[in-house]
């Protein structure tokens, strides 16, 4: 992909290489699993990492960490299991600048809050997380300045329903639902 190609993606924030990423993607496909590109990387496309930079790739796929292993494993993934707030396991792949959280989900003190690696876009062939996803993962990881910024483009482009009917049926602090649940809809103005 041209430079041109990486900056309509990502604008002019610095990124790992985008041949990486590429790879990866395709391998994940090949063996059949969807994955969702979010973390900074998503802010970069939203326009939202303003003067920052993209250290890693965060990939996430709805599939546990022992089925994704043989997709990646010429890569000499490193595994993560769950661990503090995250109910999740990962594959960190150093020589890409890439993780793959499997099974995307967070320790509540109502329960496991399980974030679906859904496609909120597609661009230039990279599949971009869905931005209310990460919404309620960097609230629940506090981390308020990424959640504000994807609040402000979710209450300027409109919520996807169906994003929100699935993250607001997860044991959801009823602050954070309500939240959600007030979130303009696309199509609903």
């Amino acid at each position: 992909m041209s430079a041109a190609s990486e900056v309509a993606l990502f604008g002019r924030v610095r990124t790992p290489s985008f041949a990486s990423l590429r790879d990866v993607l395709a391998r994940l496909a090949r063996a059949g699993f969807q994955p969702a590109l979010g973390g900074s990387a998503l802010l970069a496309h939203l326009s939202l990492l303003e003067g920052g930079a993209v250290h890693d790739w965060d990939l996430t796929v709805d599939a546990p960490a022992r089925e994704v292993w043989g997709a990646v494993r010429e890569l000499e993934p490193r595994y993560a299991g769950s661990g503090g707030r995250h109910a999740d396991e990962k594959l960190m792949l150093p020589s890409h600048a890439l993780e793959i959280i499997c099974g995307f989900a967070f320790h509540t003190p109502a329960g496991i809050v399980r974030i679906p690696a859904r496609i909120g876009a597609v661009a230039g062939d990279v599949p971009f997380a869905s931005p209310e996803a990460w919404l309620v993962a960097y609230t629940l990881l506090e981390r308020e300045s990424q959640a504000a910024a994807l609040r402000g483009w979710l209450e300027r482009a409109g919520a996807d329903p169906d994003a929100i009917a699935r993250l607001c049926a997860q044991p959801l602090a009823p602050k954070l639902a309500t939240e959600l649940r007030a979130l303009p809809l696309r199509g609903a103005r």
